[in-house]
């Protein structure tokens, strides 16, 4: 029987297994780490004949708060999720999405012809910044009376990680904008 989610406490995206030096960890010691805010979990739902994951979403936790990183068919990284750690519970504070220009094969994240970037603070101003290197345009703009409640999240219990796992609205829609109709 294969586990849905692996855990370790470095995942290489390249290799799609730990980092040298690490290991997968069995629920005992990730709940333990988890406890400390210093682990990785790795969706493996789906994996490849050799058995590595091949995540949709890997969560890394931290003591400064949460990233989660979601994955297209090919391992591009199309949207990222920081969830800061504010007042004991988690506040959705960057997210980005990436767009490449050919959906077949693996790209660089740095290789991507349109990236944006919204960040909103709990005071509810924020800004998105939107690189278009199709066209070599940069767009920045600021936003007011974006926060709410739906920006914080609790610390989930162990082992639910389905409000993590939700990609949530994209950078444009964090700052209240229409994504250019070439975006997708």
């Amino acid at each position: 029987m294969t586990q849905d989610v692996l855990y370790t406490t470095r995942w290489n995206g390249i290799t799609r297994r730990p980092v040298a030096g690490h290991e997968w960890l069995d629920d005992e010691a990730a709940r333990e780490l988890y406890q400390s805010r210093d682990l990785e979990v790795v969706d493996a739902s789906e994996r490849d004949a050799d058995g590595t994951p091949k995540p949709r979403w890997v969560i890394g936790i931290s003591q400064s708060g949460v990233r989660v990183q979601f994955f297209d068919a090919q391992m591009n990284t199309w949207h990222m999720v920081d969830w800061d750690r504010a007042d004991g519970r988690l506040w959705r504070w960057l997210t980005y999405d990436w767009e490449y220009s050919d959906t077949t094969r693996h790209w660089a994240q740095k290789d991507a012809v349109l990236d944006a970037e919204a960040m909103v603070r709990p005071d509810g101003k924020g800004d998105i910044e939107v690189q278009d290197r199709r066209t070599g345009q940069t767009f920045e703009t600021e936003f007011t009376e974006r926060a709410s409640e739906a920006y914080w999240l609790d610390y989930p219990e162990f082992g639910d990680w389905a409000a993590l796992a939700d990609p949530g609205p994209s950078a444009y829609e964090v700052a209240g904008r229409q994504a250019p109709a070439h975006v997708s």
